[in-house]
């Protein structure tokens, strides 16, 4: 329970929610930005279903980064309530088991895929990679970041230009 409730507060601390709208809105901002500058009208039917496509696929994109983020924290903070500067095999096995009893309580199996959260096992081997790791060096979190400076730079470009 303790590494759901881990998981969830990353989503939280990292200010996931915030990213996800601002990835959607700046999405928004860029095909409408880029079907005007080729002369299409945005009022169209088809120019407003091809930009639902386009939000749809960043918040998928974006929520699957989130998930191995959180994920990540999730091992990173058990790991470090036990002293510990990296990751640690009972962390891991702490959250892969809890990802588990979440896919057993609900009868799916591990290997079933869920459009935001991908499948338990993908998520399963990504924690395990991550015993060992130090603390403040986990590869997701340097993505993430780096996604979240994207986006903001690319609502700020929108307005600049």
């Amino acid at each position: 329970m303790l590494a759901v409730v881990r998981h969830e507060f990353a989503h939280h601390r990292y200010w996931h929610l915030t990213f996800l709208i601002l990835g959607m809105f700046s999405t928004l901002l860029w095909t409408d930005f880029v079907a005007k500058s080729v002369g299409l009208d945005t009022s169209l039917g088809y120019i407003q279903i091809i930009q639902l496509l386009c939000v749809i696929l960043v918040f998928v994109l974006l929520s699957r980064a989130f998930e191995e983020q959180a994920d990540a924290y999730a091992v990173k903070d058990e790991s470090t309530s036990a002293g510990s500067d990296a990751v640690l095999q009972e962390a891991v096995l702490s959250l892969s088991s809890a990802l588990g009893a979440i896919a057993q309580a609900g009868n799916q199996s591990g290997d079933r895929t869920d459009v935001l959260h991908g499948t338990i096992l993908q998520r399963q081997i990504k924690i395990e990679a991550l015993v060992g790791c130090t603390l403040n060096a986990t590869p997701i979190d340097k993505k993430v970041k780096w996604i979240q400076i994207a986006i903001v730079l690319s609502i700020v470009a929108r307005i600049i230009l």
